[in-house]
């Protein structure tokens, strides 16, 4: 490699909106800038469940596979959330020929920078039932394909086996309603919460917790 070129990195990423993304690039461009290596931020949406799923703006992540990049690093779990981890990992073969590294989910075969998404949830969920008596408790948001809102919704679960308590399937509502893929947007929450209070009829007395799959969903909870 010539000496005179920088080296040249991208990101990956569906979109660009939650403080969670903002802090992660913001990270990765003073690392950048440190190493005095140039940074490409691409936002190319949302991943389909296969090839022939079309989805706005997916070409731009097309454009890079003959680019000269020396490094990719992925929000594997923002890019997951919509077309689950085998899909994913079948998407970024495509890349191999340059180094990866993911984020946000332990990906097989690509170094990853995840962290234990069942801990969490289960400590919050644990905290709401010891310390607040909360026995009504719903988990809002996410999409069954995403593997990181699965590992959170099996520790939700698990947290109220382990406190005697029987899992009410109409507190669990699912996201995707919302205009972003992996229903984990403000309106998200939003939505979950006028499902469970109008839809599905639950009341104070009834329901006396929320746990939201991410910050923005809670967030969209709370408005």
């Amino acid at each position: 490699m010539s000496e005179s070129r920088s080296l040249r990195i991208a990101v990956l990423i569906d979109h660009i909106e939650s403080d969670y993304h903002f802090d992660v690039i913001r990270g990765v461009v003073r690392a950048a800038h440190t190493a005095r290596v140039k940074t490409l931020i691409v936002t190319g949406g949302w991943l389909g469940k296969s090839d022939t799923d079309i989805v706005s703006r997916n070409f731009i992540y097309d454009l890079l596979a003959g680019a000269r990049l020396d490094g990719i690093i992925v929000m594997a779990g923002s890019l997951s959330n919509a077309c689950g981890l085998p899909r994913l990992i079948e998407w970024l073969h495509r890349f191999k020929h340059i180094p990866i590294v993911t984020v946000g989910l332990d990906v097989p075969e690509f170094p990853s920078v995840y962290v234990d998404n069942e801990v969490g949830v289960h400590k919050v969920v644990s905290h709401l039932i010891e310390d607040h008596q909360r026995h009504r408790i719903a988990f809002i948001g996410g999409t069954s394909d995403s593997p990181e809102i699965l590992a959170r919704r099996n520790a939700y679960t698990r947290a109220l086996r382990e406190h005697g308590l029987e899992t009410d399937e109409r507190l669990i509502v699912p996201g995707g309603l919302g205009r972003e893929a992996g229903g984990l947007a403000r309106e998200d929450g939003a939505l979950s919460v006028e499902t469970l209070l109008e839809a599905r009829r639950f009341t104070p007395a009834t329901l006396n917790a929320i746990v939201g799959a991410n910050d923005d969903v809670a967030l969209g909870a709370l408005a």
